[in-house]
């Protein structure tokens, strides 16, 4: 049995082998995750350190994707490539795992936003809201409300955002220390009362929105706070109110962003006010603080606002030298967004060969894997069933000695006692049916006319005869195989021949052979034994018939 032991090691070591990828990644992955919420440029480095996706499970892969186009989104990268969110959120919900499924969804639904197309990105932020009925999460409930609020604010329609915003801030509410968010959500809804003339309203959010972000202390919320609640005053023509905030929220904030916001703010008031000496202040200090961030995006904004107000202003040559500026850095955008669109695409593509040779690597190994693994089974069933020939013939060959031995001695012995004559008799029935049993057919055959005259001496017929054997066990036993008939009368005759040759010490093999049947049957029928009378499970059947005789 040594070769089948050796294979069964192969197989094993071979099928580890092939794992071994697949749990190192399902370790990175786990990793990422982890970091993913509040280090989202630390898990897109960790999701980059994946080789050849492609070559992952199903499973796996979905995963990579999923993660891969969060922490993107969360690094504030450019996910409008990242389509394969599409066929990953249909996958998750065919597996039925609706955290991952409403998850996906709403990435649909950012990468579509991404890509301009509002329609479609409604449609899957609705999806991803109505798959969140089957989650907890109220986190992720909330972003998803306040992204289609974000797309009904777009699109002007302000009641409807209005509610979702709502919706999104009583989410954020139930979920754990999110009060960036709450804040973020609070300006909104006041940003949306104040479009539709509803100051009061509008006053009464932002108020909210202040006095949370007062109570953590955090004056950077509090400038940005401010500096919306400036923006509304001015998109509402309120000038001096609306300069009163943002000066407030420029004495408070020390982010850079912020800044340069609150900057431009000021700029377009006193541009409105005519006032361009002072608009060109600010948009200056703003244009200085792009180039300590080296932003040159924003600074095609900034640009664009400086040759106007020089223009306004009357000095040409400088609304000259500010637009060449601007188109500088407008033809470096584009080209730079063209360049980042270009690497997408080609990094997809690539993608989509890797994925397609990998996939055709994986189908070739499975393949070679597979004929290996079946050589070997093949090869470990031929052992065993040579091994098990062999073992059988020897069997037969040492039982049928034994049986020619015992009839001899029964022979030379007639006048032994009862008891003990019976014993051996009842011995003799047992092996001279099992070793019609054992024997191949073409060893039956052969000694067809043999086992004839042995029969024909024992049961004086031609074939084995129950009767000689049920009078046999009841002369050894004293009636105790009457005595089961009469206590279990729900026995079938197959059931009640399997009792007495239970009992005769026989085990599921030797039964199968004698009754020319199969193990799994008569394991079957002992099963249906033990329930008619109310054995239990694997219990003993000769033990509890024993038993209740006996009482």
């Amino acid at each position: 049995m040594k070769k089948p032991v050796y294979s069964t090691i192969i197989l094993v070591f071979a099928l580890f082998s092939c794992n071994y990828y697949s749990q190192d990644v399902e370790r990175i992955l786990t990793e990422a995750g982890n970091l993913l919420e509040n280090h989202p440029d630390s898990a897109l480095l960790l999701l980059e350190s994946v080789h050849y996706p492609g070559e992952l499970s199903q499973s796996l892969f979905a995963d990579y994707v999923l993660l891969t186009t969060w922490a993107k989104d969360k690094s504030y990268k450019n996910i409008a490539g990242d389509t394969l969110i599409f066929q990953v959120k249909d996958y998750f919900r065919r597996k039925r795992n609706w955290e991952k499924a409403t998850l996906a969804a709403f990435y649909a639904g950012r990468v579509y936003q991404m890509q301009w197309n509002d329609d479609k990105a409604l449609n899957a932020y609705l999806t991803a809201e109505t798959l969140s009925q089957q989650i907890t999460d109220e986190n992720q409930k909330g972003l998803i409300q306040y992204f289609i609020g974000e797309l009904y604010y777009a699109q002007q329609l302000y009641p409807n955002a209005i509610e979702r915003f709502r919706l999104a801030y009583e989410y954020f509410c139930h979920s754990p220390d999110n009060y960036t968010r709450k804040i973020f959500t609070l300006n909104i809804i006041g940003n949306s009362f104040f479009l539709t003339k509803q100051k009061e309203s509008a006053l009464i959010y932002f108020e909210k929105a202040l006095r949370l972000a007062e109570d953590r202390r955090d004056s950077n919320q509090i400038a940005l706070v401010r500096h919306n609640l400036g923006v509304a005053y001015l998109a509402n023509n309120d000038m001096y109110p609306a300069k009163i905030e943002l000066f407030q929220a420029l004495r408070l904030v020390s982010d850079t962003g912020l800044q340069i916001k609150i900057h431009l703010t000021l700029a377009g008031l006193y541009e409105k006010r005519n006032q361009i000496d002072s608009a060109l202040y600010f948009s200056v200090r703003a244009v200085e603080l792009f180039e300590l961030q080296k932003d040159k995006t924003a600074l095609v904004s900034a640009y664009k606002l400086l040759s106007r107000l020089e223009e306004k202003n009357g000095n040409l040559q400088n609304a000259l030298h500010y637009h060449r500026q601007y188109l500088r850095y407008y033809d470096w955008v584009r080209d730079e967004r063209e360049r980042i669109n270009l690497l997408e695409l080609q990094k997809k593509y690539d993608f989509e060969l890797i994925k397609g040779e990998n996939n055709r690597l994986v189908i070739q190994r499975q393949w070679e894997l597979l004929f290996f693994c079946l050589l070997l089974l093949a090869s470990s069933l031929i052992s065993f069933v040579f091994y098990r020939i062999n073992q059988q013939n020897k069997n037969a060959l040492a039982e049928a000695k034994q049986t020619t031995y015992q009839l001899k001695e029964m022979v030379n012995d007639a006048d032994s006692a009862i008891h003990a004559f019976m014993t051996k008799q009842f011995d003799i029935v047992k092996k001279i049916s099992l070793l019609e049993g054992y024997l191949r057919e073409e060893e039956k055959e052969k000694g067809k006319e043999i086992l004839k005259k042995v029969n024909k001496i024992i049961y004086e017929k031609d074939i084995f005869d129950w009767g000689v054997f049920y009078q046999a066990m009841n002369e050894l036993y004293k009636g105790y195989f009457d005595k089961i008939k009469a206590a279990f009368p729900q026995l079938s005759e197959l059931e009640y021949k399997i009792c007495c040759l239970t009992k005769s010490g026989l085990n599921n093999t030797e039964i199968a052979i004698i009754l020319k049947s199969n193990v799994n049957i008569i394991q079957i029928r002992k099963t249906t034994i033990r329930k008619n009378l109310a054995i239990p499970e694997y219990g003993d059947i000769a033990k509890f018939m024993d038993t209740l005789i006996a009482e």
